[in-house]
């Protein structure tokens, strides 16, 4: 049978390539063919939610079109036999010595200990409100747009013009908002300008969707990995992202549970990298210090936020004191599933952060 379909395909008189693309197309439609029969029952059986059915249609989506591509669609049941992944991971690291295989993001001594940013993991940056975290979001954005690494910004409290405005100041080393208080020198404009014209060819794409849910985040980020090429995606900040699932709306606890762990699905399911914003808790031993020195925030400072620390890979902590130094800070990588954990400074002047 299978020899009958190649020879109706012309196999004798087309390349390999064209051989590949058209069992490619195969492939596909026999998914789409699948899903769709399991779509339709669910469908017109009734007792299934529409939320799970829209789900079954983007996932149907996504695999299609991975097929489609070339691309390895992950997961599935395997055996202990099949080693090519580790044996090509081991040589790679042999081969590189000293070198990080995910992402750089223009942090090198947090890049080491993370291994760069890595697909389908998910990174969790919380901070207090104010301590800099859009801030150092920002910095990666930019870092990695002037790699040519394409990325999706979820603002979720900042107006896009806004963040825009962050952007532009980490590109040019001038903050926008200059103006309202000393005025903007000539040579400021040349370097903004200069900035803008930069910003223009990244391939960095901004959704501001007030109290955007979870599903249709995912949607729009299955779209931005497969149209636009992204390779990261960001979420600023987790708290504010609504889950669908009924329980969820019982309480903030398990809302949280049910995004932070459909987060790290979708990191998974396009091999992508993740980073999530939090907000840390301003409650606790952490917070609630008698002296004036602000107290440095642990893991302790996301219980009662559901799974957050569980479902990220990795877990970083801003820590900022703004009496003691407003333009330095620490970044606490207190959780790290691929190595070790430690701590670096951070330089929050306005021009890149430096570690």
């Amino acid at each position: 049978m299978l020899f009958q379909k190649l020879s109706s395909l012309g196999l004798p008189t087309i390349t390999l390539a064209t051989l590949t693309k058209r069992l490619r197309d195969v492939a596909a439609r026999r998914e789409i063919a699948t899903r769709s029969s399991e779509l339709f029952a669910k469908s017109t059986e009734g007792s299934c939610p529409a939320e799970d059915i829209i789900e079954v249609a983007e996932l149907m989506s996504s695999k299609a079109r991975d097929i489609s591509n070339g691309d390895s669609t992950g997961g599935g049941y395997r055996s202990m036999r099949d080693m090519g992944e580790l044996s090509d991971d081991l040589c790679w690291r042999f081969e590189n010595p000293n070198k990080i295989k995910g992402f750089s993001f223009g942090f090198p001594k947090l890049e080491r200990m993370l291994d760069g940013l890595q697909p389908s993991k998910l990174y969790l940056l919380g901070a207090r409100p104010s301590a800099g975290k859009t801030a150092l979001a920002g910095n990666i954005v930019t870092n990695l747009a002037e790699q040519g690494i394409g990325s999706v910004f979820f603002s979720l409290e900042m107006p896009d013009v806004e963040l825009r405005q962050r952007l532009l100041t980490s590109v040019s080393g001038v903050n926008p908002k200059k103006s309202l208080v000393s005025g903007i020198t000539k040579n400021d404009l040349i370097s903004m300008r200069s900035g803008l014209n930069k910003m223009k060819n990244w391939n960095v794409f901004i959704d501001d969707t007030d109290r955007i849910n979870i599903e249709l985040l995912r949607a729009i980020a299955r779209r931005a990995v497969h149209r636009d090429k992204v390779k990261v995606i960001i979420v600023d900040y987790i708290q504010l992202l609504r889950g669908v699932d009924p329980k969820s709306r019982n309480s903030s606890v398990e809302e949280i549970s049910e995004v932070s762990g459909k987060l790290k699905a979708l990191a998974k399911e396009l091999k992508v990298s993740i980073i999530a914003l939090a907000q840390l808790k301003r409650t606790g031993n952490s917070f609630q210090s008698t002296h004036t020195e602000i107290a440095r925030p642990t893991l302790e400072s996301l219980k009662g936020s559901g799974s957050l620390e569980q479902d990220a890979d990795a877990v970083l902590l801003l820590h900022r004191d703004p009496a003691i130094n407003a333009s330095e800070a620490d970044a606490l990588l207190v959780k790290n599933r691929a190595g070790s954990t430690g701590e670096v400074g951070l330089d929050f002047s306005w021009r890149h952060h430096h570690l």
